[in-house]
């Protein structure tokens, strides 16, 4: 039978247009530590920040020796349902701009168990939190809701008010000082008062809103909103008149209220509204619904002179998207209205890492047109290569600035962020669980901020050959340069002013620009469990980050659907043009450490075998550990080592399917030395 390219082929024109993003740029106070609030924590669940600079923090816990403060509400895990041994706790965190912790406490709640899902301060530091207490505490299931106003200190309990049959999502404090509550309640039990939009419910559930004095003793207004589906407010946010602007999720919009003139894009039942309420609930100023015909909804609202920003979640693909929109992909959406509510200014998908059925903690502010994120993604974020932090190893907290349009403005990684203002001052635990700050608009010193792989992006461990980007603001020349062989018939070592050591061993470099250096790790950096990062600009050093180092560190050529091989026939493997069983395909990457003719900067000949073990399986991936035999099958390495014209660094890998296999879309896995190669999915076979 044909096995076929045994050893390395001569790179064909697909190959070359993927791999040459290899040489190309890709665009995309001493204080406390608060490490034990992360101990054994369920959730952050609400952030604010004051105007001093003062942090607040809501959480759910299962740690029953958080530090709390000497003489704080509660400073001793309150006792679970049933006397049992474990359960869940809502905790209220206070630090000081200088990163001292003010007051730590649990809520007063012995035998339940509680879910705060919001708090919000009020300009003498009181600290209102809204949430409600779990009726039954295994299955997570919500009882009546409250809003609690506890003093400056931590140390008292100043008012409750509870809200039976109501879950709160929501708080805020107005320009007058009242308090704004809202959320879902049921049809039966919810008080709402005269003169309210809506006294009756429409459905099983409605949303509802309601305006308290701060003394949480009188209901200014409290109403429902809804129409005969299941509806809820996630976000509320107020304007300078105490007007209140609500989104969330309708189960009906058709009978939904809605206004003449606002935006109606919606296509199913279960979608986005966004509204607004006069403030004292009487009327509905302002309603709009959009979304696609898949369950969406919006989560937090925030406003500015120029419009209204809703973020929100969904379940579906066919979420309506401006044309240009930053991200086409993802679970969580950004949506501009006009302030009036009548035009749609630009809907974009955002990094996310939630679906619709679990609310994320966010932080959304607005100002002067932009929109100012802090959310979480458990996917790459296409950062700005001058932000703070512009590597990630697999996601984390981020924080995103679109402009006025909706296009990307700034992008960073924030390690355990926390929270967000409209100003672009964002506040986030550091290693050590310190509480920093810094502002996204502030330049940053000319320096790398991290390595990351040329690939995947992804930030994490180096070895010898692994092709690297380098991002940092003002590490490279004014203008782009790309890789040139030298007289030597090697990658030089020096372009654009620009020159790059790993622990002082200069490194090939295959591309510079301002903010972005692509180079390839030297491989006498062989044996090294770290290394230094150093630029040299025009004779100024920059020092970079100390990288952990291994001996392989191998990543793949990706798209979405897998790693893109080669059939023997030299073209892209897919659905549409499979592999013949008993046939060889390749695989193309690098990171593999270093081959039998490595040699720093050189082009690779087709000679140069790679020196780590080299194994493969193909994989039912239907099959688990229980399912039926064969789970899987070896396929033989026929060829693992470099490219010719390519170089030394980038590996090509040649397997020998197997002759026979149960399924037409097998998962191939491959394992260089002690590493698992990432990002290899699914290769198409056929008999």
């Amino acid at each position: 039978m044909q096995h076929g390219i045994p050893g390395a082929q001569k790179p064909c024109v697909w190959r070359a247009g993927i791999l040459f993003l290899l040489f190309g740029a890709q665009a995309f106070a001493v204080a406390d530590t608060l490490e034990p609030f992360f101990d054994l924590l369920i959730r952050l669940t609400s952030s604010t920040v004051d105007a001093e600079g003062n942090v607040y923090i809501a959480g759910l816990t299962a740690n029953p020796h958080l530090p709390t403060t000497p003489g704080a509400l509660r400073t001793d895990f309150p006792r679970c349902p049933g006397g049992g041994p474990t359960c869940i706790h809502s905790f209220v965190l206070k630090i000081s701009a200088e990163g001292k912790v003010v007051f730590a406490t649990y809520l007063n709640a012995d035998e339940t168990s509680e879910w705060i899902t919001s708090l919000a301060v009020d300009t003498t530091h009181n600290v209102y939190v809204a949430g409600w207490v779990l009726r039954d505490a295994a299955a997570k299931q919500p009882g009546s809701g409250f809003v609690i106003r506890i003093s400056a200190d931590g140390k008292k309990l100043l008012a409750t008010k509870q809200i039976v049959s109501g879950q709160p999502f929501s708080v805020a404090v107005g320009s007058s000082g009242d308090v704004f509550v809202a959320g879902s309640a049921t049809a039966e039990g919810f008080e709402t008062t005269p003169g309210a939009f809506q006294r009756g419910a429409q459905g099983r559930s409605d949303a509802f809103v309601m305006r308290l004095r701060p003394d949480l003793a009188t209901t200014r207004f409290a109403t429902l909103l809804g129409g005969v589906g299941d509806e809820a407010a996630y976000g509320l946010t107020l304007d300078e008149s105490d007007n209140v602007y609500v989104t969330g999720r309708t189960g009906d919009m058709r009978s939904f209220p809605k206004t003449v003139g606002a935006v109606l894009e919606y296509s199913s039942a279960e979608d986005v509204f966004v509204t607004k309420l006069n403030g004292d609930g009487s009327a509905v100023l302002m309603s709009a619904l959009f979304g696609p015909n898949y369950a969406s909804a919006g989560t937090r609202i925030a406003i500015d002179d120029s419009g209204i920003y809703v973020i929100g979640v969904t379940e579906g693909p066919a979420f309506p998207l401006s044309p240009g929109a930053f991200l086409d992909a993802g679970a969580e959406f950004a949506v501009k209205l006009t302030r009036g509510g009548d035009q749609v200014v630009y809907a974009t998908r955002i990094p996310s890492g939630y679906t619709v059925s679990a609310i994320p903690l966010v932080q959304v502010a607005a100002h002067a047109g932009n929109l100012f994120l802090l959310s979480y993604a458990t996917g790459l974020v296409p950062t700005t290569p001058d932000s703070f932090s512009p590597c990630s190893p697999s996601g984390g907290y981020y924080v995103l600035e679109l402009d006025a349009h909706g296009q990307r403005e700034y992008a960073s990684y924030v390690p355990r962020g926390l929270t967000i203002r409209g100003d672009g001052n964002i506040w986030y635990l550091d290693d050590s669980y310190s509480l920093q700050s810094f502002n996204i608009h502030d330049p940053l010193p000319a320096a790398p901020r991290c390595v990351a792989d040329a690939l995947s992006y992804e930030s994490g461990e180096i070895a010898p050959g692994k092709i690297v980007s380098l991002f940092g603001p003002a590490i490279g020349p004014g203008n782009a340069v790309n890789a040139s062989i030298d007289t030597e018939g090697k990658i030089p070592i020096y372009a654009g002013g620009v020159s790059v050591y790993f622990n002082g061993i200069a490194a090939p470099i295959l591309y510079a620009s301002r903010n972005q250096i692509n180079a390839v790790v030297p491989f006498e950096l062989a044996g090294a469990s770290a290394s230094t990062v150093v630029v040299l600009k025009d004779g100024v050093r920059l020092d970079g980050p100390t990288v952990v180092a291994r001996d392989v560190a191998p990543v793949v050529v990706t798209t979405s659907d897998g790693c893109v091989a080669a059939n023997s026939d030299g073209f892209p493997n897919s659905a549409g043009h499979p592999a013949a069983l008993g046939s060889a395909i390749s695989v193309f990457g690098e990171g593999a450490g270093r081959t039998t003719t490595s040699v720093t900067g050189a082009i690779g000949t087709g000679t140069g075998r790679v020196v780590a073990h080299v194994s493969s399986l193909l994989q039912d991936p239907r099959v688990t550990f229980m399912g039926p035999a064969p789970l899987s099958l070896p396929v033989e390495v026929l060829y693992a080592g470099d490219v010719p014209g390519f170089v030394a660094g980038v590996f090509q890998i040649n397997v020998k399917l197997p002759d026979f296999f149960t399924v037409e879309r097998p998962m191939l896995h491959m394992r260089i030395g002690n590493a698992d190669v990432s990002g290899c999915v699914h290769v198409a076979t056929k008999p």
